[in-house]
């Protein structure tokens, strides 16, 4: 299969062509007038008839009646780069209402015809089409006959002669324009033969796209995450105007795939309703577009999801009395993550892209945005540069009323293996990061250098980090404090200048470390309770005993950290898994996170055997 779009004609058939030139244009039945006299290109009684038609006709519904909304449903969530653009213009345009608007259609039509003869089948001059499509009833009234045929003719060419493409590379264009332009063709005119005959393809593209595209329960691949709610756009329109299509618009898996697509958006919406990575059209909140997901594709679990994390959540109130599905999310075919205490919009949401290429995080705090790019780092071995030889792959992914907890691994050079943790805790309401670098030399470590390593997390661009004046702790804050930031492995006090710091620079929130050891710990402890992160706060590298012997900080690393009165202990071996003992504690796991009782006790939030 091609990686691009193709038309296998680029310019449309003129009118005489055979097309529309032949004996059964129209589908009957139909007015005499229409049927015996409207022929294209040609005005008189036939053209007077087949507008008046277009006008009366209360089915199929007008795209403005079949999604109810200030805008066009065509304008919804458009890719970043034609947002404000002359396509969203048109767009408008062609959806209002006004009439002095559709009286200057000829003259902006006109050479907007001659243009697409030649037009690249992208994503901006798919949407031109349809809000062609759906405008052409209501502008024969304001255009000449010539003009609207040939509007026409242009819109089944095209639809009919896009040729082959690979829709797992460029997802949303061939889903406009193989699969929703036919079918908005087959719906709008239905009288038409030419355009019935489309839904055979738009039936098999739109049947197709979501399959290809999705991963079984609804999620796009990392690399296309962008795309998420403009698919939704596109698929949401298409599963209405299906319901009044004779075969609907797509087969029953499909169709499946849709239904969980719909959860999954739920999932990534910030508490201020964008969509998780997204920071331009693509992404922002559109409650008419929700409204209609929901009621196309939601079932009752999703109603009461909604109601709970989307804005305007009265909009989506449901008298069921269904417990939403759980908040989060692992998909290791499509490379995305979704780590979320609950579904309220308040709620802490780390979304994470680790498909393929560079890892990318997004960390909100109900409608504060902490976090959100690439975290990538630097790892060097006596000053000479680590790269990574393979791409990021699950290790272990567990989700339950306690934690979401992803566990990466990614193999560098000299056989060196770094391991990243994410863990965010439900109730606690705490994330851990880590970085575990394993492998660095040997059995004894670099006994004739160093390795440095620094952790690059990206902060959002009105985020800053602002460190404490004595101690090495610091917050991530907008005009007030949203979250505390620790670094277990280094010193609390800044007296103390031993391996590393914490700061902040170019945007970035820098940890660095550096050891001669074998293994290296690189953790990070944020505290994302509002209420808690005024108080006091302090945390401590704990003393790990194996048969009665302390274990260095290359063979496993614990911590004690305390917040108010609240207090966690952390423990990861970096070598082979033993029965060890911390704050008399015993254990022989991989890691354990717990939370610290008044009494001493250890309640177990996570164990990794």
């Amino acid at each position: 299969m091609s990686t691009t779009m193709t038309r296998r004609n680029s310019r449309s058939a003129k009118n005489g062509s055979s097309l529309f030139n032949t004996k059964d244009l129209w589908h009957l039945p139909l007015p005499k007038a229409i049927a015996n006299e409207c022929r294209p290109g040609n005005g008189g009684d036939g053209w007077d008839a087949w507008t008046v038609h277009l006008g009366k006709q209360k089915r199929p519904l007008p795209l403005a009646q079949l999604f109810p909304g200030r805008q066009s449903p065509l304008a919804w969530n458009l890719p970043d780069r034609l947002g404000e653009s002359d396509t969203e213009r048109l767009i408008l345009a062609l959806g209002s209402n006004s009439s002095a608007a559709k009286v200057a259609r000829q003259e902006q039509l006109e050479p907007w015809l001659v243009e697409a003869a030649d037009a690249a089948p992208n994503v901006a001059y798919a949407l031109e089409c349809l809000a062609l499509v759906h405008a052409l009833p209501s502008l024969a009234r304001h255009v000449t006959p010539r003009l609207w045929w040939s509007l026409l003719e242009h819109l089944i060419t095209t639809a009919q002669s896009v040729g082959s493409y690979a829709a797992e590379d460029v997802p949303l264009a061939p889903q406009l324009l193989c699969g929703e332009l036919p079918l908005a063709l087959a719906y709008t005119f239905p009288e038409i033969k030419a355009c019935r005959r489309l839904r055979k393809l738009a039936h098999q593209a739109l049947s197709e796209g979501p399959v290809q595209l999705l991963d079984g329960e609804g999620m796009p691949q990392s690399c296309y995450l962008h795309m998420l709610r403009p698919l939704l756009a596109c698929w949401t329109r298409c599963s209405a105007m299906g319901d009044s299509v004779e075969g609907g618009c797509w087969d029953e898996d499909a169709e499946t795939q849709y239904q969980w697509l719909v959860r999954q958006s739920l999932r990534l919406t910030r508490g201020d309703g964008s969509q998780a990575f997204s920071h331009g059209s693509a992404g922002r909140w559109r409650l008419d577009l929700f409204k209609s997901a929901m009621e196309n594709g939601g079932d009752d679990d999703d109603w009461a999801a909604a109601e709970a994390c989307l804005p305007s959540g009265s909009a989506f109130e449901d008298d069921t009395n269904a417990d939403p599905p759980g908040p989060a999310e692992n998909s290791e075919w499509s490379g995305v993550a979704v780590l979320r205490n609950n579904w309220s919009r308040r709620s802490n949401l780390l979304a994470v892209k680790y498909g393929s290429g560079d890892l990318e995080i997004d960390l909100s705090c109900g409608k504060n945005v902490l976090l959100s790019g690439t975290w990538a780092f630097d790892l060097s071995v006596n000053g000479r540069p680590l790269r990574a030889t393979d791409d990021w792959e699950e290790v272990c992914w567990v989700s339950d009323e306690d934690v979401d907890y992803l566990e990466l691994e990614i193999s560098l050079t000299d056989g060196v293996r770094l391991q990243r943790q994410l863990l965010l805790a439900r109730e606690d309401h705490f994330l851990y990061l880590a970085d575990c670098v394993l492998g660095l030399s040997g059995e004894k470590g670099l006994t004739d250098g160093k390795a440095e390593y620094t952790s690059r997390l990206p902060l959002s661009a009105d985020v800053e980090f602002r460190p404490a004046k004595e101690t090495r702790e610091g917050y991530l804050a907008t005009d007030k404090n949203h979250a505390l930031v620790m670094p277990l492995a280094l010193p609390e006090w800044r007296v103390d200048p031993r391996h590393g710091s914490l700061e902040a620079r170019s945007g970035q929130l820098l940890l660095n470390q550096t050891t001669t050891d074998r293994n290296l710990c690189c953790p990070l402890f944020f505290d994302l309770d509002p209420r808690r992160i005024a108080k006091q706060r302090t945390w401590r590298q704990l003393t790990i005993a194996e048969s009665l012997q302390i274990v260095p900080a290359d063979v496993a690393v614990g911590y004690r950290i305390q917040c108010g009165k609240d207090q966690w202990l952390t423990y990861r071996s970096l070598d082979d898994p033993a029965n060890r003992t911390l704050l008399g504690h015993n254990l022989s796991s991989e890691c354990e996170f717990g939370r610290v009782t008044e009494e001493g006790d250890v309640e177990e939030l996570l164990e990794i055997e």
